[in-house]
């Protein structure tokens, strides 16, 4: 699909072009005032189909769960969606066997 061709819902296209999207306001416990340099981001090479659940949960504003083996690029996928989105600094919270829900509820 061309860029002209891509649905106007589709706010992610893993091409790494920063673009200024309109989303309503953050939570207040998602506002940040610190900001750091901005990383240059490569494109993310992403299958349409998973490109559209990304747009989906963008577009109703929930999380998205990115499951998968190590080095497969969940992370490379969160701060090319970041990037090029211009969402900002990306919360981090290392997860284990022993991690609980009440620890990020901090």
């Amino acid at each position: 699909m061309t860029s002209a061709d891509e649905p106007s819902w589709r706010l992610f296209r893993g091409d790494g072009v920063p673009r200024t999207v309109a989303f309503p306001p953050a939570p207040p416990w998602r506002r940040f005032t610190r900001a750091r340099p901005a990383r240059a981001a490569l494109p993310y090479l992403i299958e349409s189909d998973h490109a559209d659940v990304v747009n989906a949960a963008l577009h109703l504003r929930r999380p998205l769960l990115v499951t998968g083996p190590a080095g497969t690029g969940k992370s490379s996928l969160a701060r090319a969606v970041a990037h090029e989105l211009q969402l900002g600094e990306l919360l981090r919270w290392s997860i284990n066997s022993r991690s609980t829900v009440r620890e990020a509820l901090y």
